[in-house]
């Protein structure tokens, strides 16, 4: 009976598992401006998710405000379908689902769980998992569609195992027995046997079908041939062939049904179906899953496990003490342990011969032994060391599990004690039902979390737990839209500082207007985004799905939640904080800017409703002024490092801006302070970068005229290579200037680099009247070298020649006689 009882609850586990229903979501090709949202208690359902997205939750049953099960979906009511009181944006909604295949089910007063949707060809309908049952359960119906194998984890299958303990639990019980105390063997037996052994070879068969999972790959074969291969070369196989094959049968119908008593065949026979003790654990699966469940008393269940174990160990103990008995010949049996204390033996009973082997047992087990048995002979007390050694484990293990049960260290006890402790608080402060089952949904959920085995990970070295971490959730992070165009990098540190964390149904996670600036991922599950109303009512906005981000808002920009987010069904979310968000951000400049952009097209392309698209007006403009501020910083820290040379950071950091050409303040690029600086090779990879070498800052300079400003000769073939021209917008002051200065290197820079040397300053000279006045003649010489001409006259109406006589420096006035005289020849 006891066996029966552990196959109900095994069943009744399989049934509620496959009971539940699968969350379905409309495909993004649905143009209707709608969405459910969902409240658990007495909530509202309402619109307002992006325009292509329908959400629906099938369990748990959910309650709104609206009346029937007929209002809401737009049937003949006071309340028609597209009303603002249920929710919805489009009329043509009930429509839409009904075409698609939706059913539903009511149990009416208001409450009815949401649809359910059937998929077909011609809808537009597909699964959304949002639970690790609902997606094992959509695994399962993928196997079960599209190969010929069975998923390890189908319904039917878990119910053919169960099922299976029945002849498990006879193996292991009485397949011992049989060798130990029964020395012949009889037709009815064997019927008995080869029936069970009938039931293993159907066991045998069907595990050609069901589909394992590679251990290198980690991925589910389904292929028939491979799992064939796998299972015959394995050493399972062969045991369960050995172990299956009713040889008892065959053997009494060999002898025509007659009794056979002894002999070495019924030995081979016997041993042959020990084999199958092999699948003994599987027996204690059903405790495992037992102890596991908080319906179960958890100490009550702990101890019949413990128990089990301890009497099938005695068990087989005492059929292996008789088997010693029963191998002997009629005159050898004279010294054996239960002849020499119970001389009658032969005329015994067999049932009292078990008793005194299993009293055997036990007490050498519990390590006490009264004396009254012991073993006679060589055999009998080699097994008897034996059995004391195996028996001195069994004690240590026994004396562990009850130390570990009073002290209560294990979390799974914890929660069971927990949950009895609620319960009696409940009962005596009378709480609400729901209240009392909010708690207990806490509690469960904290015993999930703690039975995450992440801890063990702290052992080893980071980029080993880096690694491990991107595995789990490289893949989210990559399909989330926050981070889409972003480089692999980028995303791979973001997933590395992800921290999981469980919520469970009805739960909030953020709360509108809370300044926390952490920021989740849906990993698992389903959650509701909800504004609060001026009347105080909590109105749905949008549904979150697997991959949906929430919180980027209130990290990025720094204000409070705008709305408030709260779980549908228990969900696996990915959390990282503000702190270690912003410093990657800092860090990736390409892509902190990319995330910005790909926010606030999410913000501009979403308008649920006139407040909340107002709200997202609102923040579609402070990100654009974070862009903006991203933008003047990485263009300030461009400049810096194009003026200091720094060629790693500006090969670094050149794709975090839109063009190489950005400016600052004063219009100047990076490309005129690099010229400026004279740094040839960031000049360089500023023209490898496509940087313009024409631009032109606020002062009409180009980089150009800062390399000849400063004497960069390098700097200034190189731009000269790429045919930049020395734009000056007052050409004839900057010569001037020049001259003035006495400067002849700037003045040569800029006449061999296209200077025009008969430009007119503001008073109508050229930089040939300045040098003349001031007698230099070296200038005189150069600016006579690149053209300049003798012929302009100033405002005064005075000529280089007449400034040169009238400051009487002859040494000018034959320079400038022989180089005109020279023109007259020309």
């Amino acid at each position: 009976m006891g066996g029966l009882t552990w196959i109900a609850a095994v069943l009744g586990q399989i049934a509620s598992r496959d009971g539940r229903k699968a969350t379905m979501n409309v495909d993004d090709s649905n143009d209707h401006r709608m969405g459910v949202g969902v409240g658990v208690g007495v909530g509202t359902i309402d619109g307002g998710d992006r325009a292509d997205r329908v959400g629906v939750v099938a369990d748990p049953v959910m309650e709104w405000e609206g009346g029937s099960a007929q209002e809401f979906w737009g049937g003949q009511s006071s309340t028609p379908c597209g009303s603002s009181s249920n929710g919805w944006r489009s009329p043509a909604a009930a429509s839409d689902l009904e075409s698609a295949g939706a059913h539903y089910r009511s149990n009416g007063g208001g409450t009815c769980a949401l649809p359910i949707f059937a998929a077909t060809a011609k809808s537009r309908i597909s699964p959304r998992i949002l639970t690790q049952d609902e997606r094992v359960k959509s695994e399962v119906e993928r196997v079960r569609k599209t190969t010929r194998a069975i998923h390890p984890q189908d319904g039917r299958l878990c119910i053919w195992r169960s099922f299976l303990l029945i002849p498990l639990w006879y193996s292991v019980v009485c397949i011992p027995f049989a060798v130990g105390f029964l020395d012949k063997i009889d037709w009815q037996f064997a019927v008995y046997d080869s029936v069970f052994d009938s039931l293993f070879i159907a066991d045998m068969v069907l595990t050609f079908f069901v589909a394992v999972k590679d251990e290198k790959t980690r991925e589910l074969l389904t292929d028939r041939s491979q799992i064939a291969i796998r299972y015959i070369t394995s050493v399972r196989f062969w045991l369960d062939l050995l172990s299956s094959i009713p040889w008892e049968g065959i053997f009494c119908l060999c002898k025509g049904g007659k009794p056979v008593t002894g002999g070495v065949v019924i030995a081979i026979i016997r041993v042959l179906a020990l084999l199958r003790l092999y699948r003994a654990p599987e027996v204690f699966d059903t405790w495992t899953q037992m102890e596991n469940d908080v319906r179960f008393n958890y100490a009550i269940v702990r101890v019949s496990r413990l128990f089990a174990v301890v009497m099938l160990t005695a068990h087989m103990a005492g059929c292996g003490f008789h088997l010693l008995v029963l191998v002997k010949s009629e005159h050898d049996r004279e010294n054996t342990w239960i002849v020499q204390a119970i001389p009658n033996y032969a005329e015994q009973p067999t049932r009292f011969k078990y008793l005194c082997s299993i009293y055997w047992a036990i007490l050498t087990l519990s390590s006490i032994g009264y004396g009254d048995f012991l073993p006679s002979n060589s055999e009998e007390r080699i097994f008897a060391a034996l059995y004391a050694i195996i028996s001195m484990f069994m004690l240590s293990y026994a004396l562990g599990s009850m130390t570990d049960l009073l002290v209560k260290g294990r979390n799974t006890l914890e929660l069971h004690n927990k949950l009895g402790e609620l319960r009696a608080f409940a009962a005596q402060e009378k709480l609400p039902y729901d209240v009392e089952q909010q708690l207990r949904g806490e509690l469960i959920t904290t015993c999930r979390t703690a039975k995450e085995k992440r801890h063990i990970l702290d052992d080893f070295p980071r980029h080993v737990r880096v690694s491990v971490v991107r595995h789990l959730y490289q893949a989210a992070v990559d399909g989330s839209e926050l981070f889409k165009n972003c480089s692999e990098l980028f995303k791979a540190q973001v997933a590395a500082h992800l921290q999981p964390e469980f919520f469970r149904v009805d739960c909030v996670v953020l709360m509108q207007g809370d300044v926390t600036g952490d920021m989740y991922l849906v990993l698992d599950g389903c959650l509701i985004r909800e504004a609060k109303s001026s009347t105080g009512r909590r109105d749905p906005v949008a549904m979150l799905h697997p991959g949906d981000i929430f919180g980027k808002v209130a990290m990025l920009c720094n204000v409070p939640q705008t709305l408030t987010v709260r779980t549908l069904s228990p969900c696996r979310l990915l959390r990282i904080d503000k702190e270690s968000f912003l410093r990657l951000l800092h860090a990736y400049p390409t892509d902190s800017r990319q995330v910005l952009s790909n926010l606030l097209e999410r913000m501009t392309a979403r308008s649920p409703g006139e407040e909340v698209a107002g709200d997202n007006r609102r923040l579609a403009v402070e990100i654009t002024s974070l862009i903006a501020r991203h933008d003047e910083e990485i263009t300030t820290a461009l400049c810096k490092a194009a003026s200091r040379g720094d060629v790693l950071f500006l090969q670094e950091h050149l794709r975090a801006v839109y063009s190489p050409d950005v400016a600052n303040y004063d219009g100047r690029t990076p490309m005129h302070l690099a010229a400026a600086s004279g740094n040839e090779a960031c000049v360089k990879l500023l023209i490898k970068e496509g940087a313009s070498v024409h631009v032109v800052d606020s002062f009409g300079h180009t980089p150009l005229f800062e390399a000849v400003t400063r004497n960069h000769r390098g700097t200034i073939r190189v731009l000269r290579e790429k045919g930049a021209t020395l734009t000056l917008p007052y050409p004839g002051n900057t010569l001037c200037e020049a001259v003035g200065s006495g400067n002849l290197v700037y003045l040569e820079n800029l006449l061999e680099n296209g200077a025009d040397a008969s430009a007119l300053d503001y008073g109508g000279r050229t930089a040939l009247h300045v040098a003349c006045s001031s007698c230099q003649l070296p200038a005189v010489r150069l600016l006579l070298k690149h053209g300049a001409r003798l012929d302009i006259c100033d405002f005064d109406g005075r000529t280089p020649y007449d400034v040169a006589l009238r400051c009487g420096d002859q040494q000018v006035v034959q320079a400038l006689k022989a180089h005109g005289m020279e023109c007259d020849q020309r």
